[in-house]
C-alpha cells in the first residue's frame, strides 16, 4: 500500500481500504425517452450522444442504460426491445429489435402502430465528465 488507511473486521476482513482509487456514478441523464419504428419503416434507429465514450468494450464496461417504462402494447401482438450499441466515439445507437405478430403469433408485417417508446436513465462508471 502505497498511501492510506485500511481497516479490517474481527475476522481480519479488508473492509475499508482508502488507497484504492474510487470509481465515480454518475447520472448522465434521467428519463431518456426513445421512440423507434420497427426496422421495415424509417426511423428505425436513433443515435445519441455520451461523453468519453471510446468503443463497444467501453460501453459494456462502463456505461448503464436503465429501462425505466414498463414496455408498450400492441393489440396486433410485437415484441421488441431497443438495442443499443456502439456507434463511433460517443456515440451510440438505439436500434428496434423484435418481431411483429398476429394475435395467433403468426410473423406479419410491421406498421407504425408497431413503434415503441421506451425510457431510460443513464449511468456513468468511472469517467470524467469535465
Amino acid at each position: 500500500m502505497a498511501y492510506g488507511f485500511e481497516l479490517y473486521d474481527n475476522n481480519e476482513n479488508l473492509i475499508l481500504d482508502s488507497s484504492t482509487p474510487v470509481k465515480t456514478f454518475n447520472v448522465y441523464e434521467q428519463g431518456l425517452t426513445v421512440t423507434l419504428q420497427p426496422n421495415n419503416l424509417s426511423g428505425n434507429t436513433y443515435d445519441y450522444t455520451v461523453p468519453g465514450l471510446t468503443s463497444q468494450a467501453d460501453l459494456d464496461a462502463n456505461y448503464v442504460f436503465i429501462r425505466r417504462d414498463a414496455g408498450g402494447f400492441s393489440l396486433f401482438g410485437s415484441s421488441s426491445s431497443h438495442s443499443i450499441t456502439y456507434q463511433s466515439t460517443n456515440t451510440v445507437r438505439f436500434q428496434y429489435t423484435g418481431n411483429c405478430t398476429t394475435l395467433f403469433g403468426a410473423i406479419r408485417a410491421c406498421t407504425a402502430f408497431d413503434a415503441k417508446t421506451q425510457i431510460f436513465d443513464v449511468i456513468i462508471l468511472g469517467k470524467d465528465l469535465s
